[in-house]
């Protein structure tokens, strides 16, 4: 996926310089020949504290989201004082189709640039998702941020990674949506954060309630006036070729026609990356973490072992038996 993206963003923008974060360890099963002319960091490389804690404490969609302050502090540093550096996060799964300029020139005036869920209220239809799924996992989705080298963008990336070294969770009862939620904060606590109202940017199943596809000339338009500048393919169905979204159910491309060349043109090209071989290569920092966690699991029945007999004896209660002690 990332090396799709970066193929699309360079096809439209030549002079951007894109860069893989690598939240894993780099594998002999991928030719690093593939990744030319990608540069790659591996993430245990850019100097984050506690890293190999936050390995253990974190699911790996936790740790992704947890490092992306730490990318834009690298990057930052990496450019000095230079504070013309404008660094823009994008997620793995979304392809560009249409130069970065709007993004670039709203850099110009503002620190940080961030794009909404939605711009426009969801009809109560009892679909997924509702208006209220966002109070849940932010207002803004975190599948793109944007910022200048400046102090208050700086300031931004430390207030965020300090909060996201420690609780960057999936907890949504206790108000903690990995690295979402907190950004509720940012156009509140720090200044020249720009929302854009660009239904260009971000394009995603959750918003196509207010968003449609056309093509002309050989681009693609929404809502036939602003240009496609990028879609986000979250929760990709590969292999559902009707699906728009592993978790959506308000469309499906039989319902938006508009969609489907631009979802099949996404598959074959993902396929022609060997998607299916490249997802099965275990990813070291989950293979870390399942070893710890069985340790812990181990030293917590040795120090209580009634609790361990009881866990095994419940394992070997028939399922009839199970449903009946739950329905009673």
């Amino acid at each position: 996926m990332a090396r799709l993206l970066g193929a699309s963003l360079l096809r439209f923008n030549p002079d951007v310089h894109f860069a893989i974060g690598l939240v894993d360890v780099p594998s002999s099963e991928i030719d690093p020949c593939t990744l030319e002319p990608f540069e790659v960091i591996p993430i245990d490389q850019i100097g984050i504290p506690h890293f190999e804690t936050m390995v253990l404490n974190y699911s790996i969609v936790e740790l992704n989201t947890a490092v992306k302050p730490f990318l834009f502090r690298h990057l930052f540093q990496r450019a000095r004082q230079d504070e013309s550096l404008k660094v823009i996060y994008l997620d793995p799964d979304v392809a560009v189709y249409a130069p970065l300029t709007d993004i670039l020139q709203s850099l110009d005036r503002s620190a940080i640039l961030l794009t909404p869920h939605i711009l426009t209220p969801i009809p109560v239809d009892n679909k997924f998702p509702p208006e209220n799924e966002f109070l849940n996992f932010g207002l803004y989705n975190l599948g793109f941020c944007a910022m200048r080298n400046c102090a208050a963008a700086r300031e931004l990336v430390d207030w965020w990674a300090e909060r996201l070294a420690t609780n960057c969770r999936i907890d949504v009862a206790n108000g903690v949506f990995v690295d979402q939620l907190w950004i509720n904060f940012a156009p509140l606590f720090f200044r020249d954060v720009e929302i854009s109202r660009n239904p260009g940017l971000n394009m995603a199943y959750w918003n196509l309630h207010e968003r449609h596809l056309s093509a002309k000339d050989g681009t693609w338009y929404v809502n036939q006036t602003s240009p496609l500048i990028f879609f986000h393919f979250s929760n990709f169905p590969i292999d559902n070729s009707d699906a728009i979204s592993r978790v959506d159910s308000r469309f499906t491309l039989n319902d938006r026609p508009d969609l489907r060349p631009l979802f099949d043109d996404y598959r074959s090209r993902l396929l022609a990356l060997e998607y299916h071989r490249l997802r099965n290569i275990p990813c070291v920092y989950i293979q870390r973490r399942e070893q710890w966690l069985l340790r812990q699991k181990r030293a917590y029945y040795r120090s209580h072992p009634i609790r361990y007999i009881l866990s095994v004896a419940k394992k070997c209660v028939p399922r009839p038996v199970k449903a009946f002690l739950r329905s009673s």
